[in-house]
C-alpha cells in the first residue's frame, strides 16, 4: 500500500461510530486520518488513540477525503512523498 496523504483529526462530528467486533470505538477516539492507494482502489485509514485501524474503501482519492471530512474536522492534509 502506498500512502498518499495523511492529517490529525481535531474533532469528530458525531456521524460515524466504528466497530471492532462487538466492541464500538467513539468517532471522537479517533486522532490519525491516512489515504492510502493498494491496486484494488483506495482506502480511508482511521487510526485511534490506542493504535488499532479502522479502514473503509474508496474508488478514488476524492471520495476517501470527502468520507474523512463528513466524519472529522481535521487539521488539513499532508501530501506524503514516495
Amino acid at each position: 500500500m502506498k500512502i498518499v496523504l495523511q492529517t490529525n483529526v481535531r474533532n469528530s462530528k458525531g456521524t460515524t461510530n466504528h466497530r471492532l467486533g462487538i466492541g464500538e470505538t467513539p468517532s471522537r477516539e479517533i486522532v490519525q486520518l491516512t489515504i492510502c492507494e493498494d491496486g484494488g482502489g483506495i482506502f480511508l485509514l482511521k487510526e485511534n488513540a490506542q493504535g488499532t485501524v479502522f479502514d473503509t474503501w474508496h474508488e478514488t482519492v476524492d471520495q476517501a477525503k470527502q468520507q474523512a471530512e463528513s466524519e472529522f474536522e481535521i487539521t488539513g492534509w499532508v501530501s506524503v512523498p514516495p
